[in-house]
């Protein structure tokens, strides 16, 4: 992602966001790969091919609804590591470009002048540390929630 945001000469948020969603979807795509692959092995799934279902009804009914649940809180978990990443790629100058507000660049700002105004550094990071945190705490509470394990 740093690669391609110095190879642009000028970032907007377009392509920020573009570079970081075009790096970050294969574990999405694996995990529910390995929940699909789980799932069509299941007993529900063999009975409804046995009942001569065909396997779009099979996918709609069966597969779908169950892989939704890891698809939110793999989501929600990924929204965290997204904020980390353009907060990363902007501290480093490589993100979106002034004047364009980014907490990352704030950071990297407010370092010049933290002896003098330190607030100008902790306000920045404060907010990447509750964004950060509150995503994985949604994350948890969805997959705690979505869990069918629980429910039995």
């Amino acid at each position: 992602a740093q690669a391609i945001g110095a190879a642009l000469d000028s970032t907007s948020v377009g392509t920020v966001l573009l570079v970081l969603g075009l790096t970050s979807w294969l574990s999405t795509a694996r995990i529910l790969r390995a929940k699909t692959l789980q799932l069509r092995e299941l007993g529900y799934v063999e009975a409804a091919r046995a009942l001569g279902q065909r396997t779009p009804a099979i996918w709609i009914k069966h597969i779908v609804p169950n892989v939704s649940g890891p698809l939110i809180v793999v989501s929600t978990s990924s929204m965290a590591s997204m904020i980390l990443a353009e907060s990363v790629l902007s501290y480093l100058s490589v993100g979106v470009q002034p004047p364009t507000a980014t907490w990352g660049r704030m950071l990297a700002e407010g370092q010049r002048s933290f002896t003098a105004a330190p607030h100008l550094v902790v306000a920045p990071a404060v907010a990447i540390l509750i964004a950060v945190l509150a995503f994985n705490l949604v994350g948890e509470g969805l997959r705690d929630a979505l869990d069918a394990r629980d429910r039995a």
